[in-house]
């Protein structure tokens, strides 16, 4: 029997069949035949569809099914392809290559098809490198200098009136009571030069200059530099 494209007839059939979702004709058609990977159609088609990017589809598919996240496609897939590693995607249907996102500096990303970068450089760590794919990015600040957030693409110096003599430090040493020091980036306790003078004190630790030394209060005396408190005056003695 004579049947139009998108239908078929059987042997010894009177009738025409429509063909399935996923299958095609031609006109005069004894069968209907499976859309490629790639393709699709709907019930009844003469011919199948070409998937756009960001979907695929298998063989004798009637529809064309999204791209997950962490994956990618252009027209006419019959698979996603992978985020390679130290890329990333968050989001479905991507088109290309071009849409996986790199890892910002500081984080990495050693899966592939990833959606999110998880690895983050540990604190006293950093890494300037943006698309890094492995923690071996991740490098030890230097001497003078800390970070205390996780995923830093830097390291900032130590501030004035504290030290680092570390590598990879995540907080920097306070120069101690007594003690200052103007200097940033430090790396040794020997910077916290500035002190005290005599008939002064002070508690403060981390200091930046000597606005923090006090006077010594009344009865009472500092014949010392880098004194963290000032004794008594001896009995009959007052401060001169």
């Amino acid at each position: 029997m004579a049947c139009l494209a998108g239908n078929y007839s059987g042997e010894a059939s009177s009738v025409c069949a429509t063909c399935a979702a996923g299958t095609y004709s031609g006109d005069n058609a004894g069968s209907c035949l499976p859309c490629a990977a790639g393709k699709y159609s709907s019930a009844g088609s003469s011919e199948c569809l070409t998937c756009v990017a960001g979907k695929y589809s298998e063989e004798a598919s009637g529809t064309c099914t999204t791209c997950a996240a962490g994956t990618y496609s252009g027209d006419g897939a019959s698979t996603c392809s992978l985020c390679e590693a130290g890329k990333y995607s968050a989001s479905t249907g991507r088109t290309s290559i071009l849409t996986c996102g790199k890892c910002a500096a500081g984080n990495y990303s050693s899966a592939l098809g990833a959606t999110a970068c998880a690895g983050s450089c540990a604190a006293g760590k950093y890494s300037a490198a943006s698309g890094a794919s492995s923690v071996e990015t991740c490098v030890d600040c230097l001497s003078g200098k800390m970070t205390a957030t996780p995923g830093s693409s830097v390291c900032s110096p130590c501030v004035s009136g504290k030290y680092s003599g570390l590598f990879g430090a995540s907080t920097c040493l306070n120069c101690g009571a007594g003690k200052f020091s103007a200097s940033t980036g430090a790396t040794s306790e020997a910077t916290c030069s500035g002190l005290c003078s005599t008939g002064k004190y002070s508690t403060t630790s981390g200091a930046a200059d000597a606005s923090v030394c006090q006077d010594c209060p009344a009865g009472k005396y500092n014949p010392l530099t880098t004194q963290t408190s000032c004794p008594l005056c001896d009995s009959g003695r007052s401060e001169e």
